[in-house]
């Protein structure tokens, strides 16, 4: 006992499920906003309640956090009732005193995500922690008790857990109550949303105060925009009207961590190892989140200055950002040069891949980041190929009709060869060797812009719509071209050094987007 409580230790594990799904249950990006914004500040509740119920949960405010000792939390006279272990991934992992507090707090916290979320789904796991050996001092068990151990059974309960809960939402909804057409959900509120009044149900509402309550000026970030109008971001309205969203996720963070917890060199203990997990846990983010931004910044600073097309005001809207995950949406003329400076500035010891999804504005882009995390997944197969190195990958997606399938079908159902993902950097191998990645470089598709800037804008979507019809067609229409086209330089695919079939995919692929990412020229109309 310890201030009157029983000590019986507890690790528990916390996750949101169907995140993306809350996110992106609308087009309105009001709401897709104060969704995120939820989700970033979603553990915050769990303080909050801890709070209310009398209970000291050490971890909100990280400035104030001890150094990690479990001993002088359970051992000696201690106010705390739990300690923040670590928080990132989208997890957090919190030691409670004993089981009673844990399940105390989690029911509150069950009915409290309903209360504040409406359909937000939260999992928890959590493993009670006793000595191994009755007969052994109490503060010698816990010193040598094996953290690795714990966390890894932890983790494969959750999973278990997570994957056995049943996929339930509160909807109260009656034969005679109105509903949202999108949602199904039943409609409660009524708000003045530019001079008309909107009926919203209760998630949409609760969306929509949290966007309100946001602070919606960013000093620090002059290009982070803040509109609630796509039409904002896009480059004109009536000429332009297309988006992109990229999404851009960490590779092999599991083994990183594993590997964090390998490296300790005072064994496997709670101390020790919880110390390593907070200090990669904050390198994650700052390199990922505040660094990679700050790139993003900076290149947005740079284009304004050396693009012609682009003139302000510009900028993107950072829709989630948290350990090593970001989505933003955009304007589409933007999106490869700020996802390439995100990717290229990535310490060597770390790496991510992207997808791209270019959209109308007026495109469900719910549907619109599905296909950018299938672009990242897509580009995560290449990285997964190399596990013994750091790859960065990017993959990207015009969306020209309607979105009603997966990027999978679809590039089924085009039956059409393209070059991507492409190749934006790799680490090379401890010994210096260059290891070889069977797919497109950077270096090339900057190489073939080079030489297909020298042609004039009707040759290139010639020779991109010749590429898809196949060889003979290919070689007729750049037969053609190359007697056509009057330049000083001659153009030379053939310094390329890629196959044929190669030479026809990539320029296929740079001819989707060509006057979007590589043309400094006259805007076009669509």
């Amino acid at each position: 006992m310890v201030n009157g409580k029983e000590v019986k230790p507890v690790l528990a594990m916390y996750g949101f499920r169907g995140k993306q799904a809350y996110i992106y249950k609308t087009n309105k990006i009001k709401e897709v906003a104060g969704a995120s914004k939820i989700i970033e500040n979603g553990f915050e509740i769990l303080y909050d309640l801890a709070e209310n119920l009398g209970y000291k949960l050490e971890g909100r405010k990280k400035e104030e956090v001890k150094e990690f000792n479990i001993n002088q939390l359970f051992i000696e006279d201690d106010d705390r009732d739990g300690v923040e272990v670590y928080q990132g991934g989208g997890n957090l992992f919190i030691l409670y005193r004993n089981k009673e507090i844990a399940l105390t707090i989690n029911k509150k916290f069950t009915k409290e995500l309903i209360e504040r979320t409406y359909s937000l789904k939260a999992s928890c796991a959590f493993i009670e922690l006793t000595k191994k050996q009755e007969n052994v001092d109490i503060g010698e068990a816990w010193r040598k008790r094996d953290f690795k151990e714990d966390r890894c059974k932890l983790i494969e309960k959750y999973e278990r857990i997570e994957n056995q809960e049943l996929p339930m939402e509160p909807y109260s909804t009656l034969p005679f109550v109105q509903i949202d057409a999108r949602t199904s959900q039943p409609l409660e509120f009524t708000i003045k949303i530019e001079d008309k009044q909107e009926k919203l149900s209760r998630e949409s509402w609760l969306k929509i105060q949290k966007y309100n309550n946001t602070n919606q000026n960013s000093k620090d970030n002059p290009f982070e925009n803040y509109s609630n109008l796509l039409d904002e971001y896009i480059t004109k309205k009536g000429e332009e009207s297309l988006l992109a969203i990229i999404y851009i996720d960490g590779n092999n963070m599991g083994n990183k961590v594993n590997q964090c917890l390998k490296n300790i060199p005072k064994g496997n203990n709670y101390d020790c190892c919880i110390k390593a997990l907070r200090e990669f846990s904050s390198e994650i983010h700052h390199v990922y989140i505040e660094k990679g931004l700050q790139r993003v910044k900076e290149k947005l600073d740079k284009l304004l200055k050396t693009n012609g097309k682009l003139k302000e005001p510009l900028g993107y809207r950072k829709i989630i950002a948290a350990g090593d995950e970001i989505t933003i949406i955009c304007n589409a003329r933007i999106a490869f040069e700020i996802t390439k400076a995100y990717l290229e500035g990535l310490p060597d010891n770390y790496s991510s891949c992207a997808g791209i999804s270019i959209f109308h504005s007026h495109d469900p882009y719910s549907n619109a980041y599905k296909i950018a995390e299938e672009c990242c997944e897509s580009a995560k197969e290449i990285s997964h190929k190399y596990v013994d190195m750091e790859c960065c990958v990017l993959d990207f997606h015009f969306c020209h009709a309607g979105i009603d399938t997966s990027l999978r079908e679809i590039r089924k159902k085009d039956e059409i060869a393209i070059s991507r993902p492409w190749l934006v950097k790799k680490k090379e191998t401890g010994n210096g060797d260059s290891v070889a990645i069977d797919i497109i470089d950077l270096d090339k598709v900057k190489k073939m812009k080079n030489q297909l800037s020298k042609m004039a804008r009707s040759n290139r979507m010639a020779l991109t719509e010749a590429a898809v019809r196949g060889r003979a067609e290919f070689a007729h229409e750049l037969e053609r071209v190359l007697a056509n086209t009057d330049v000083e330089e001659e153009i030379n695919l053939d310094g390329l050094d890629l196959e044929e079939e190669k030479k026809m995919q990539l320029i296929y692929d740079m001819g989707l987007v060509y006057d979007l990412w590589f043309d400094k020229g006259e805007t076009t109309n669509e």
